[in-house]
């Protein structure tokens, strides 16, 4: 073989190499913690009332703890890419975490809550795969604000993110599903916590329980 050839060959091997190192036949597992938001108002809301946050419905119709696939250089499956607990509990604690940020009194919505603010949300996307030589990431939810059991505002957000791989690595994956969901949730939250602060301060304010009564004037003595 001519070192010409040879060269060329060996420059073609590389992205096959990259894609497909450490690629055993194994599950990649990553743990997840809440992703903060870096567009958003942080200011203090002391008077806020109790924000009841649900946990989200995943409609993404496969294993709450799936992720995506693990791929060889040929774009074979080889293995999968799963959380360690389900995903949608993520978003919750997301969702929760950055409400609190924004000086909220944030909580997890019994099943049975209605009344006050309550955030419903849909999982329609959570994932990451290599497609040809790249990683993709796309989150995709679903927002519904509602205000004493009728929906105020609703809105479905999205944040991707890509990148090349190395080494086909858990915490690969995870670095750029972190991103996928920095980049929707920035979008998200400064719409929601300003759609909750105009909702509360456009509420009328219930009359003051301390009322002096005026005796009217033919009103009489007791005995």
């Amino acid at each position: 073989m001519n070192k010409s050839l040879f060269k060329i060959i060996s420059m073609l091997s590389i992205p096959l190499f990259l894609t497909c190192g450490g690629c055993a036949f194994y599950d990649r597992e990553i743990e997840f913690t809440p992703v903060p938001s870096q567009e958003m108002n942080t200011e203090t809301k002391t008077d806020i009332e109790i924000v009841h946050v649900s946990e989200p419905e995943d409609i993404r119709g496969v294993n709450p703890n799936f992720i995506g696939y693990v791929r060889n250089g040929f774009g074979i499956h080889t293995a999968d890419v799963l959380a360690k607990r389900p995903v949608k509990e993520w978003v919750q604690e997301t969702l929760i975490e950055n409400l609190r940020a924004a000086g909220y009194n944030a909580v997890k919505a019994e099943e049975t809550t209605k009344d006050g603010f309550v955030i419903d949300s849909t999982l329609t996307q959570l994932y990451c795969d290599i497609h040809g030589f790249s990683y993709k990431a796309d989150v995709s939810i679903y927002i519904y604000l509602k205000d004493n059991n009728r929906v105020v505002f609703s809105k479905s957000y999205q944040g991707e993110a890509s990148a090349i791989p190395v080494f086909t690595t858990a915490g690969e994956y995870q670095d750029v599903l972190l991103e996928a969901m920095e980049n929707c949730i920035n979008t998200m939250m400064p719409e929601l916590t300003a759609k909750l602060s105009k909702i509360k301060t456009t509420r009328v304010k219930p009359l003051s329980s301390e009322i002096d009564f005026i005796p009217s004037s033919n009103e009489t003595e007791p005995f």
